[in-house]
């Protein structure tokens, strides 16, 4: 029976099984969401410009409602309170030191009159300063015991002035039993005797203008002295906003109304301000430009709009996929049910459909291409091994079949045929070890290869570490093209690895028995290195070697050069030595190496004659081939000036020997306390080499020069431990060794006792 699956079971056995179908899904879902996401920001974006300017509308209409508000009911309460002024009954009240029942009375009446011109008074004081009274709605009462003590320090502290002043918000309460009102004053104090004082209802006055607020505008009526009488924001009300910087801001401004912007960014607030100069009023209102404005309710609505939409979307999407996916499904299902592929089903079981399919094809390419690779690798590695024989043994190319000449001929099909040795520097292989050199090996190959590729025909032969050797088949005549590409390769590794390589390459050949021939003139070109330095290039057909019979050492200007040291002559042997090195420079690389060899024995010979001191170069070949002819030369050039330097010191000393003798001896004696006694110190005061210094002490003394400084120093050391009691220490000190322990050891090594032995020996002999 055919099973029913709910459409979200088979939504999620679709999306779990089925690569294609999932990326159907997603790429609809994407486009969908991609759609959503723009329309929900374009209607996002006009909502909330279309509120921003709402706010900022009703930010200006606030400022001017109050405006105008205070313009017509305050103005006519402070109207009202001038007329009064002019009555004689209301100057009696105030300034008179004489208080009747007729002058409470008519104050009563004056009370009343005030108190029904605006239903805004909360309360009314007619204060008299001469007789130190008040007279309120409840009673007439002195000063000192009046429940709105604040008022009367702010008179005392304040000028009279023709003026009335509007301001100073404030708790009023009668006294404990009664609420607290929150109230703000018109004071009319023109006189030092009196005054008049309106309280207004901070929260009639409030509920009268009605202010438009919102979470992001905050509205405020500041008086002269800058308390806020008024506010959208409770907290606000009755503090002091002399220093805040917006209202800085506006004090600072010349016109009377105005708005500006403050702040950065997305954080920039609009500011709208009018001032009343009539009654030293300001109005400002502060709007804190959102980037969104969260408490518009259209940006939920378009939210939840866009909610409906994604769940709609995806309803959508999945019907889409499943239509476009359903042909190839069939397609899946046809492939699975056909019998050639049941093997290759079962093995990929689980897997899902589209990697299934494309498993398939992978497998089928990848085994061709590894069939091909291997067979391109076998029958490159079959030529490369048959090239290496016949370079390496050309003559048992007999011993090669007909048909692996024949294969080699693909690399034949050129005119001219070389083998190139590029080899790393010794200079620069110093720095690497054997894995370096390997991974700089690795890095030539890739490098040439690339730049071979599309110019000649190439085998990388990777022979011999640490040299990378290839076979080069071309038409060039003139070797241009491989010099360039040759140059190019070296200098690209100079600048990349810095390192320095030079390149041998051999003679054109045109016949696959002429290889080995081919290999060793690579190899004569590659050792020409040593002649001129690391770095360098040489091709084989550009060399003019002589034949090997041809190669004679030039035993006559070897006899020159050491007849010269023997003169002292430095002239002579430098001309000579230079005229040495410009024949062996010509040779093969054996030879010039043998006849260097050979002069440095004889100088040898010559210095071992003259007792002087012999330096030798290292013997073996592999370490005089990692220099070069030049450095060689040099170095044997100092060491012959050296020679001659120190054979015309001897002779120049020979007739002061005596004297001389007699100097080392009293040298000896006055610094056997010093710690650098020795040949080389001696020497050097004597300004004498160690070595002729050495042998003119033993020719006229019979001791050796060291024995002697170590005879003296016995001598004093067995005096010290025998007729003094001097500690070991100071002994130890006073000798210059650097530790006791090693005084310990010279001794008993020269004397065969230690020196408490000695000493001890010593007193019992004495006793």
């Amino acid at each position: 029976m055919k099973q029913h699956h709910s459409p979200l079971t088979l939504y999620r056995q679709e999306l779990k099984k089925h690569s294609y179908f999932k990326q159907l899904f997603h790429t609809y879902a994407l486009v969908s969401a991609a759609l959503f996401l723009l329309f929900s920001a374009l209607i996002t974006y006009y909502v909330n410009d279309d509120y921003r300017h709402t706010l900022s509308d009703m930010q200006e209409r606030s400022i001017n409602r109050a405006y105008q508000l205070n313009q017509s009911v305050l103005q006519d309460i402070a109207s009202s309170c001038f007329k009064i002024m002019e009555d004689a009954d209301m100057s009696a009240l105030l300034y008179s030191t004489d208080y009747t029942q007729t002058t409470g009375l008519q104050g009563r009446k004056i009370y009343d009159q005030m108190k029904q011109t605006s239903s805004l008074i909360h309360s009314l004081y007619f204060i008299n300063f001469r007789t130190g009274t008040v007279l309120d709605a409840y009673n007439r009462s002195p000063i000192e015991t009046h429940y709105d003590q604040e008022l009367f320090t702010f008179l005392q502290e304040h000028t009279p002035n023709i003026a009335f002043y509007y301001g100073l918000p404030r708790w009023v309460s009668r006294g404990p039993k009664f609420a607290s009102q929150r109230v703000f004053s018109l004071i009319i104090h023109t006189s030092k005797l009196g005054a008049i004082v309106v309280n207004i209802d901070c929260d009639a006055y409030e509920e009268m203008i009605q202010l438009e607020s919102s979470d992001y505008i905050n509205i405020l009526e500041v008086c002269g002295d800058g308390d806020v009488l008024i506010s959208s924001d409770p907290e606000l009300w009755g503090t002091n906003v002399n220093d805040d910087d917006t209202y800085k801001k506006i004090t600072e401004r010349v016109s009377k109304t105005d708005h500006f912007l403050e702040g950065s960014g997305l954080l920039k607030s609009r500011v709208v301000y009018l001032h009343n100069s009539g009654m030293d009023l300001t109005y400002y209102s502060v709007f804190n430009q959102n980037a969104l404005y969260t408490s518009n309710h259209l940006i939920w609505v378009v939210l939840l709009y866009g909610v409906c939409f994604i769940v709609l979307g995806m309803l959508v999407t999945f019907g889409v996929s499943v239509i476009v996916y359903k042909p190839f499904r069939l397609f899946k299902e046809t492939i699975t049910n056909s019998s050639a592929l049941t093997e290759t089903t079962v093995q990929t079981a689980g897997m899902d459909d589209f990697t299934y399919l494309s498993g398939i094809y992978q497998n089928i390419t990848t085994a061709n291409a590894h069939l091909q690779a291997m067979s391109n690798n076998w029958l490159k590695e079959k030529d490369r091994i048959t090239l290496k024989r016949l370079m390496t043994n050309g003559i048992n190319a007999n011993q090669i079949y007909p048909q692996e000449y024949e294969a080699l001929n693909q690399y034949f099909c050129h005119a001219y045929s070389q083998i190139v040795v590029i080899s790393i520097d010794f200079s620069s292989s110093q720095k690497e070890d054997s894995g370096g050199i390997g991974l700089l090996r690795y890095s030539i190959s890739n490098v040439f290869n690339e730049l071979m590729e599309s110019k000649v025909l190439f085998i990388n032969m990777d022979m011999f570490f640490p040299s990378v050797i290839y076979f080069v088949n071309h038409d060039d005549a003139t070797n241009e093209t491989l010099r360039s590409i040759l140059l190019e390769g070296q200098e690209f590794m100079q600048s990349t690895f810095q390192i320095t390589l030079s390149i041998g390459v051999s003679e054109r050949v045109r016949d696959l028995d002429e290889l080995s021939f081919s290999h060793r003139s690579a190899q004569d070109a590659l050792n020409r290195r040593f002649l001129t330095g690391d770095g360098s290039i040489h091709f084989a057909d550009e060399l003019s070697l002589p034949s090997p019979a041809a190669e004679h050492y030039p035993y006559e200007l070897d006899s020159a050069a050491i007849a010269a040291l023997k003169n002292t002559d430095f002239d002579a042997f430098s001309n000579a030595l230079t005229d040495l090195f410009n024949v062996i420079r010509q040779f093969h690389l054996d030879q010039t190496i043998r006849s260097i060899l050979q002069f440095e024995v004889a100088m040898q010979r010559f210095e071992n004659a003259n007792d002087l001191m012999v330096q030798t170069l290292p013997w073996e070949i592999a370490i005089l081939t990692q220099l070069d002819i030049n450095t060689i030369q040099n170095y044997l050039l100092n060491r012959g000036k050296q020679d001659i330097e120190e054979l015309a010191e001897i002779k120049s000393h020979s007739s002061e020997k005596p004297e001389l003798i007699h100097t080392i001896l009293e040298l000896v004696d006055s610094n056997l306390s010093n710690p650098n006694l020795s040949v080389v110190f001696l020497a050097g005061e004597v300004h004498l080499s160690v070595n002729y210094l050495r042998s003119i002490f033993k020719e006229n003394t019979g001791d050796s020069l060291s024995n002697y400084i170590i005879q003296k120093k016995l001598e004093l050391i067995c005096h010290l431990l025998a007729d003094t009691n001097t500690s070991l220490q100071d002994i130890s000190d006073q000798l210059g060794f650097s530790t006791k322990n090693y005084f310990f050891t010279f001794f008993k090594k020269h004397m065969g006792t230690t020196p408490n032995e000695y000493r001890k020996e010593k007193k019992q002999n004495e006793q």
